[in-house]
């Protein structure tokens, strides 16, 4: 009688086996929705420099923390306005991550155009109401 339910068992895990194994290759065949790319168009056809001061922000429901795309974000406070700053990696980043005074900075000025989820479940900037874009301006640091 034991082997009879040990045998049934294993016909039972078996069974078991073949069908996750099933589930998986046919979830590996499926694809997510490719979401629309970050845009950008230059403002500045030659770089320019800023001067200012820079400054590490933390994430909130804000629209320059929306245009960062991130968490935490470091931007360039002028007399005329506050910009967020893109960098080409981490290191150039993590350079001015901790905020510094008086800085004179090479990059261009740019506008971020932003694709807009549809999903309500995904965070995007309700003020900005039902557009399918967002749009924002940075100044992206050249090396």
């Amino acid at each position: 009688m034991k082997i009879y339910i040990l045998i049934l068992l294993v016909i039972l895990s078996h069974l078991t086996i073949g069908s996750l194994v099933a589930q998986v290759q046919q979830k590996e065949s499926f694809e997510l929705p490719q979401r629309p790319r970050i845009r950008y168009k230059t403002i500045d056809k030659k770089p320019i420099r800023l001067e200012g001061v820079v400054k590490k922000k933390m994430w909130s429901k804000s629209l320059k923390s929306y245009c960062a795309q991130g968490s935490d974000y470091i931007v360039l406070q002028t007399k005329d306005k506050e910009y967020v700053l893109e960098f080409k990696n981490d290191e150039m980043k993590s350079k001015y991550s901790n905020g510094r005074k008086n800085v004179k900075l090479k990059g261009k000025r740019m506008v971020k155009i932003i694709p807009t989820s549809k999903n309500p479940m995904e965070q995007h900037p309700v003020s900005y109401g039902d557009k399918d874009e967002f749009s924002c301006e940075i100044f992206r640091v050249l090396p």
